[in-house]
């Protein structure tokens, strides 16, 4: 394992260490659930050498702040895992990475979906906004993109509606409202039977991608409860895999003019590409994957739940907590909204914005009760690492906390506490506190100009605490 590097001007270190990652014969442990900004894959090895030098015996380990679930998957191999997250689309995915169903039957499954009236239904109630989505594509094509941009920014059937359609063309209008009238005598609406369809479809997703989308949800509500979040996982990953934006992330619909108001280059080919996506062939693939998972047959579990309760239900035998939160509004404050709606199948307001003193939807249709974490709120962050330091310690465990250090840039929000700043918490419940770099490896980048950060070396580094 890599030796301890001292806290002591971590940031200038971290500037010229270079360390190569390890590697490891356990692939079959390592599962990439989602295109996850921040994703721990390429540092999974140190993390569980880390672990097993703390816990060599095999103690239940707690994964706080789950997210994708690899690092959850990767653990299980030999521990017992309780895996938390507040969000219920991680749980769903640590569920189904912790404790896959193995008695599904893939193809049965996707043929009820293809097959089933309320698929039949959907594309029917849709057929409108259908052959106008593909017509703007074959115009754009064929060199006329300007009917597929105005698609790509109003196409939503729940903003269009709100907004009386105000910045649709006559045509553009017709189709969508003719759809939602027979979504809506289908009570889609009010029973949230098409959410997909209702709120991401033009925007997110082709009509016909959502109208599959809806329909696997619909399946998906009848099947056996022990089958649900392994199917539930599977459609998250279609889902990630298939979204029209720049990078597969939820924080913004795809942009498709310049601020000239002319195309952007390479926008067609790119909505072309994604929406041509088969939502079921993809889905067929990605819960094959789940289905032949193998299971270490450990207890492990998945909790929906603040991390401070989490660790309040850890059992009695938890030896290490592994703990991943967020330290910057930039990587987690709209990137997972779709997923979320997606998972709670509800029916949530949209947030808005204030445009020319009017309020309207926020482009990226948010969920208008988004969780923010403390651990990225500068005024409330030095609580919310104290409550985690001190329950931690309380339970008797060790803590392996994940940092991603950083030199601020002009554009980059700075995280919102030092290296320095953690361990100077962490000692007042810790006597023993060190460091690991887990090699040379980047981040994810942003993907919007604005904020596409330089990558850095050692995007991460862990904070080993113990007593």
């Amino acid at each position: 394992m890599n030796q301890p590097i001292p806290t002591k001007n971590l940031e200038t270190l971290i500037q010229n260490e270079l360390i190569v990652p390890s590697t490891t014969d356990n692939q079959k442990y390592f599962f990439r659930s989602l295109n996850y900004l921040g994703s721990k894959l390429r540092m999974l090895d140190t993390i569980g050498e880390v672990i097993t030098e703390l816990s060599p015996e095999g103690g239940v380990v707690a994964d706080l702040f789950a997210g994708s679930g690899a690092v959850s998957r990767f653990l299980s191999q030999n521990r017992v895992v309780v895996s938390a997250d507040i969000q219920e689309y991680s749980r769903v995915i640590c569920s189904a990475l912790l404790n896959p169903s193995q008695n599904i039957d893939t193809t049965r499954f996707v043929d009820k979906c293809q097959t089933s009236n309320f698929y039949l239904d959907l594309r029917t109630a849709c057929s409108d906004v259908f052959r106008y989505e593909l017509e703007s594509i074959d115009l754009a094509v064929n060199g006329l993109p300007s009917q597929l941009c105005e698609f790509l920014e109003e196409a939503s059937l729940l903003k269009s509606r709100s907004e009386n359609y105000k910045n649709c063309s006559a045509r553009l209008e017709q189709a969508l409202k003719s759809s939602h009238e027979k979504l809506i005598k289908l009570g889609c609406e009010e029973k949230s039977f098409a959410t997909a369809t209702l709120y991401f479809g033009g925007v997110y997703f082709s009509f016909e991608q959502t109208a599959a989308i809806d329909a696997i949800l619909n399946e998906i509500e009848s099947a056996k409860p022990a089958d649900r979040d392994t199917l539930m996982a599977a459609l998250l990953g279609t889902i990630s895999n298939a979204v029209n934006t720049v990078g597969k992330q939820f924080a913004q619909p795809i942009q498709p003019r310049m601020a000239n108001g002319l195309p952007k280059k390479g926008i067609v080919s790119k909505a072309k590409k994604d929406r041509e996506i088969n939502i079921f062939q993809s889905f067929t693939e990605m819960l094959k994957k789940y289905s032949e998972m193998e299971s270490s047959g450990f207890p492990h579990s998945a909790l929906r739940m603040d991390y401070s309760d989490a660790l309040d239900k850890l059992p009695k035998n938890t030896s290490v907590v592994y703990a991943d939160p967020p330290y910057t509004r930039d990587h987690y404050s709209r990137f997972y909204h779709v997923l979320e709606t997606i998972c709670l199948r509800d029916s949530p307001a949209i947030s808005q914005t204030k445009v020319d003193g009017k309020l309207q939807f926020s482009r990226g249709l948010y969920r208008e009760q988004r969780h923010q974490s403390p651990f990225c709120i500068r005024s409330q962050a030095p609580s919310a690492f104290t409550t985690l330091f001190e329950k931690v310690a309380n339970i008797g465990a060790s803590l392996v906390l994940s940092y991603s250090p950083h030199v601020v840039r002009e554009g980059e929000h700075p995280r919102v506490m030092t290296i320095d700043d953690l361990t100077s918490l962490a000692r007042n419940h810790f006597r023993t506190i060190y460091t690991v770099c887990p090699g040379e490896f980047k981040h994810n980048k942003l993907n919007s100009r604005a904020n596409s950060f330089e990558q850095k070396l050692h995007g991460e580094v862990l904070i080993i605490c113990k007593n």
